[in-house]
Formats: C-alpha cells, sequence, structure tokens
C-alpha cells in the first residue's frame, strides 16, 4: 500500500523531507547527453516547499559517466535551470544506488513549484520502470531535450518522452538551509550631534551558509520614533537625513533569506552633546590686600564645539564666602568678568586666598573650573637713607630743600610723609603732598613729597641742630620714625650779608607770608589724605588683573 505525503506550498523545507522515488528498475535510456525534467503530472518529482537539497540518490546500472541532477523551474513559461550538483559514477557503482552528499556551499536553493531533473554526459544513467506495464494514463509521462546545456540560469525546450508512464529512479534529500548571520551589525556606537547630514553611520552585512540563497535586509523598529534616519535595504547603510538630536536611539534590523530564515538583532546609537570649553580656565591672579577699587580681575573665555549652541555661565560658589568677588556677565561687551566691587575690605590675615568655582551650560551639558584670587599681604615702605645728616648753612633762604627722603614700596602705593622736630621751635617742614601732579595714566601723585625744606629763616637760629623724625604712610601701614639730623652751620656774617642784600625789605616780609601759608597748607593736605584712606574710594572700573597703585 502506498504512503503519499503532502507539503503545504511555500513552507519550509524539513530536514530530511524528500522529492523523487527509487524504484526497482529495468529499463533505460540510451540516448547521450539527454536531459529529462520529471514534471509527471502526479508530481512525484515536484518539491512543494522552500529550502535547499542536501542529497541526492539514483540507482545505477551498468552506465558509467558523470550525472548531472538538477533542479528546474518555469520562469515567464520557459524552463530554466536552477542549479544543478554533477556525480561521477564509476564501475564500482554499477547495480546500486548511489548517494550523493551536497556540502552547503553547493546545495541548490528551491522553492514550491520547482521540479527535478538530470543530464548524463554520455548513456543516461539513471534507469527507470514502466508503470502499469506500459499502459496506463499520462501521469506518468516526462518531457526530454536533447540541446538544453546544462548551463545554470539558461532555458531549454522540452518535448514529450516517446515512452509513457514510466518512473525514473532519482530522489532528493531537502532540508530548510541554514540561518543567515549579522557580520557588521556593531551592537553600539556614538557620534556628535554635529555629524553631517547624509553621514552613513553603518553598514550592514549578513552572510548565509547557504551560498545561493538571497538575503532581504528590512530596519523593523527606530526607537524612538524619528525621521533623521534613512535606512537603505540594498545597501545596507543607516544614513542621516537631519540634524540629530542628543539621546539614544535603538534601531531594530533582521535579515531574511528566501525561505523565512530570519535573524534579528539591535543597534543603539548614542548622539552625544559636545559640551562648552573653558580656554582659559583654571587660572589665578594676585592682587594686594590694600586694593579697594572696582577693578576687573578676569575675563572668562569659554566656547562651544557645536555651531548654535549658546553657552551661559554662572558662580557656583567663592569660599570662603565674601561679598567682595562678583561674577558678571557684560551684555555690551558680550562676556563674562570676574571682579573686585567697589569698597573692598580684603585683608591678608583674614583670607589670603578665594576659590572661586565657575559653571557653563550649552542646556544639554555642563562643565566646571575654577579661578583663584591670591590676596597678597601689604609691605610696609622702607625709608632707604635714613636715619643720615645734613649741614645747613645759616644764609640758606627760606624755601631751600636740604634733604629727599627716599622710600621703596613693594606695592608702589601713593606715599604720604609727616615729621616731628626736636627741639620743636624748627625752621624745617616735609613735603607730604602738597603738589598733586595728573600723569598720562590719569593717576594723581605727589611730585615733592619727600622733600625737607627751609620753612622760615635761619638767619639767626641759636640751636646748634635739629633732630627731624620722619614717618611714611602707604595708606595701610605707618612706618617711622626716622631721624634726620641737621647741624648749623656757624655764622659767617660776611657771608650773610651777601646771601641776604638782594632782598628788599618787602620782599622778605612777603616771603615768609609764603612760607606759613605753605606750611598749613601742607598740613591740611595731610589730614586730607588720612580722612581718604580711613574712607572707601570711588569705584572705578579698571580693566586690569595685576594689583593696582594705591591711588
Amino acid at each position: 500500500m502506498k504512503s503519499y505525503f503532502f507539503w503545504i506550498d511555500g513552507a519550509v523545507c524539513t530536514s530530511g523531507q524528500t522529492t523523487g522515488k527509487l524504484p526497482t528498475t529495468d529499463r533505460y535510456d540510451t540516448a547521450s547527453g539527454r536531459t529529462f525534467v520529471l514534471n509527471s503530472l502526479d508530481n512525484d518529482y515536484q518539491i512543494y516547499c522552500c529550502g535547499f537539497v542536501s542529497s541526492w540518490e539514483f540507482f545505477v546500472t551498468t552506465t558509467n559517466g558523470t550525472l548531472y541532477a538538477q533542479v528546474w523551474r518555469q520562469v515567464s513559461g520557459a524552463w530554466t535551470l536552477i542549479g544543478q550538483n554533477s556525480f561521477d559514477v564509476e564501475t564500482t557503482n554499477f547495480n546500486g544506488v548511489f548517494t550523493g552528499p551536497v556540502t552547503a556551499s553547493q546545495q541548490i536553493s528551491v522553492q514550491a513549484g520547482d521540479f527535478i531533473g538530470f543530464m548524463s554526459s554520455g548513456v543516461t544513467i539513471p534507469s527507470y520502470q514502466r508503470t502499469n506495464a506500459g499502459v496506463g494514463g499520462s501521469n506518468e509521462e516526462v518531457i526530454y531535450s536533447d540541446t538544453a546545456t546544462g548551463t545554470v540560469g539558461s532555458t531549454a525546450v522540452f518535448s514529450s518522452y516517446t515512452t509513457n508512464s514510466i518512473e525514473f529512479s532519482i530522489k532528493s534529500t531537502l532540508s530548510p538551509g541554514n540561518t543567515p548571520q549579522f557580520t557588521s551589525l556593531p551592537a553600539a556606537s556614538s557620534v556628535d550631534e554635529d555629524t553631517p547630514v547624509g553621514t552613513t553611520l553603518i553598514t550592514i552585512t549578513a552572510t548565509d551558509a547557504d551560498l545561493s540563497d538571497n538575503l532581504t535586509y528590512t530596519l523593523t523598529s527606530t526607537n524612538p520614533a524619528s525621521a533623521s534616519f534613512n535606512f537603505d535595504p540594498s545597501s545596507g547603510n543607516l544614513t542621516t537625513l537631519t540634524t540629530l538630536t542628543v539621546g539614544i536611539t535603538v534601531f531594530s534590523f533582521s535579515v531574511v533569506d528566501l525561505c523565512g530564515n530570519a535573524v534579528s538583532s539591535t543597534f543603539t546609537l548614542t548622539v552625544a552633546n559636545k559640551p562648552p570649553v573653558f580656554q582659559n580656565l583654571p587660572n589665578t591672579t594676585e592682587i594686594s590686600e590694600d586694593l579697594s577699587e572696582e577693578t576687573e580681575l578676569f575675563i572668562l573665555t569659554v566656547t562651544d564645539p557645536t555651531v548654535g549652541d549658546v553657552v551661559t555661565c554662572s558662580l557656583n560658589s567663592t569660599v570662603p564666602t565674601t561679598n567682595d568677588l562678583y561674577f558678571y556677565y557684560s551684555v555690551g561687551r558680550s562676556r563674562y568678568s570676574i571682579y573686585l566691587r567697589g569698597g573692598a575690605s580684603l585683608d591678608y590675615d583674614t583670607a589670603r586666598e578665594y576659590l572661586m568655582t565657575i559653571d557653563c551650560t550649552d542646556t544639554k551639558d555642563s562643565v566646571s573650573s575654577t579661578f583663584v584670587v591670591y590676596v597678597a599681604k601689604n609691605e610696609p615702605p622702607v625709608i632707604t637713607n635714613l636715619p643720615g645728616s645734613v649741614s645747613v648753612s645759616p644764609n640758606t633762604i627760606v624755601g631751600t630743600s636740604i634733604f629727599t627722603v627716599t622710600t621703596t614700596d613693594k606695592e608702589s602705593a601713593q606715599l604720604f610723609y609727616n615729621m616731628t622736630c626736636i627741639p620743636s621751635e624748627c625752621p624745617f617742614k616735609i613735603f607730604a603732598c602738597t603738589y598733586l601732579k595728573r600723569l598720562v595714566s590719569k593717576r594723581e601723585t605727589c611730585s615733592y613729597a619727600g622733600a625737607v625744606l627751609t620753612e622760615s629763616s635761619v638767619v639767626n637760629v641759636t640751636e646748634p641742630g635739629f633732630d627731624l623724625y620722619i614717618y611714611v604712610f602707604d595708606g595701610k601701614n605707618l612706618v617711622g620714625p626716622k631721624v634726620l639730623t641737621v647741624q648749623m652751620k656757624e655764622t659767617d656774617s660776611t657771608s650773610t650779608s651777601a646771601s641776604t642784600d638782594w632782598l628788599s625789605t618787602d620782599a622778605k616780609y612777603i616771603l615768609i607770608i609764603l612760607t606759613i601759608f605753605a606750611g598749613l597748607a601742607t598740613f591740611a593736605v595731610i589730614g586730607f589724605c588720612v580722612l581718604v584712606f580711613k574712607k572707601s574710594p570711588k569705584s572705578k572700573s579698571r580693566n586690569i588683573i595685576k594689583t593696582k597703585h594705591f591711588p
């Protein structure tokens, strides 16, 4: 009793599934190089599934040569050779079933509706039997061609075989084939948000052990959905269509062969932002503790590599906390700066440095850096030419400079002088800061500060000498006293007359009055300067970084 198996058209072949027959044969065709397609109407030699031919079997009588086991398909009405496997038959194979396994790379890809057939290099190798003793319907008829070339992809014209009701002894064993595998689909990758439009992000490729298989690539999903990407199945290229948005996108891809064997995988793309870049931080500066004018200490330079990103910055913290320093954005100059506030009261002994933390963001990423303000201790001025002594002639006229005090100051601050005298009735004075001169730098300075002059006539002075106790003040430190000893020379009547006779009596009185007024003005200015130093100076914006001189 015969058993018949029917397969669903288009289904994937299962391993071991067969097409064809191996009947007991007693006849063979004697033609040479003939090609047969076994398209009998009972469809015993038709393939009903999608897969691959993994092996062939056929019965050999006493004919040797090369057998080409073939698969044929009707394409647009023409019989087309889809593939073939060749086997060399030797005499040792006579009168037995020849089994020919096919390696994966040589397996023929088949579809439902294909027929098996064969071609012999010489006399037809597979034998056949006649059903119903050669009498019956046409269900067992086959077709043949003596002109088919045996070239895969070629077509041939076939005719009905003259002998009907026959079954050839040939059978194919089928398999579902191999599942394709991705070969160039990375798990993840990252790009910058300014990646140019049209950039190829990845190229997907896959391989299949079944070399005759055709593979189809599909982008199955994009999460989150985005119109910024394009996938070309023919090339496997994933490219950018628009400017990218910072974030993570997961792409799901699949590759399918002709029989529906498929594999899926994902690709995670991270679009990264290029954060702002500090061009001149971290950085430091040093200022004197006596600086109290509003001063621009530092100009911040920060850039962002991404075109179109706007960077904003802010002062995160100042350690220790102080109101003397502040962070400011100038709209007119389009820049951020660090300022010393006007009226600042820096003190080296209280805080020697301030650590300022600056934050900048482009709304996607934030960066931080630091700026340190070091406070330099104010060094007292140093009088370099005292103690000292000087001799003064009684003929010296009023207003004559007898000595100039020289002083150095590390901060180059404005210096103010004062003095006391023993004995107290002293005909000398010191210029504190009575003559103010504006320089090119627009900074006021005392031109003659430190000059010791005769304030009144020394003609009738009877004291043999005076000790002048001199002080210098830099606005923060008062230094002194340092002693200048003035020795009075003995009176020379001849020279005295000669030195004073040229002045009229009225001129002498006028000179004395001017000298008195000059002395009063000197003390008035000294008092004013001391008051100025005790009060905060008016704020003036200075575009500097280095320590400023005391004004």
